[in-house]
């Protein structure tokens, strides 16, 4: 706890804030200002390297994107689309927007008619593609996880 004599308060710093500049000497143990770097840079695009210095990825917007990662991206109407990263062009020019090339994923659901009608149609069940897109690097939401059937199958407390 810090005690402000002047407002007569005790504020109570978080743990991972006060990390942030605990090796920092004055003027540079601002927490605020060090937040509002943090906040700036998470904005921009950062190539992610690997151990090697080999590009792996891109970090935006707080969130890793990694080669075979499996993300969601914004769809013009109904729910995001899914895809499969396999390539990036990232673009350190404000004019010019850095690109991500996926393999579109599939839902089951929007198969319709052409499964039997013993088959589930649930739009949680997806397949991957051949169709590639490429999409802005500002439309992904997010990574997502996409598990196959047989990683449902080899445990036993998930058969039924």
């Amino acid at each position: 706890f810090v005690y402000d004599i002047n407002q007569a308060t005790y504020t109570s710093i978080v743990p991972e804030r006060r990390e942030l500049v605990a090796f920092s000497l004055p003027p540079f143990n601002c927490t605020i200002c060090r937040l509002l770097d943090q906040r700036d840079q998470e904005k921009s695009e950062n190539k992610l390297r690997d151990e090697k210095g080999n590009t792996n990825g891109v970090a935006f917007r707080g969130e890793k994107y990694h080669f075979e990662d499996f993300v969601l991206y914004h769809a013009q109407q109904g729910p995001a689309h899914l895809g499969y990263i396999v390539d990036f062009r990232i673009i350190n020019n404000r004019k010019l927007r850095s690109e991500v090339y996926l393999r579109r994923l599939g839902r089951i659901s929007s198969l319709g008619n052409v499964l039997p009608d013993n088959v589930l149609k649930d739009e949680r069940h997806v397949f991957l593609t051949d169709e590639k897109v490429t999409v802005p690097l500002q439309d992904l939401i997010c990574v997502c996880n996409v598990f196959t059937k047989e990683s449902f199958n080899s445990d036993s407390h998930l058969k039924s």
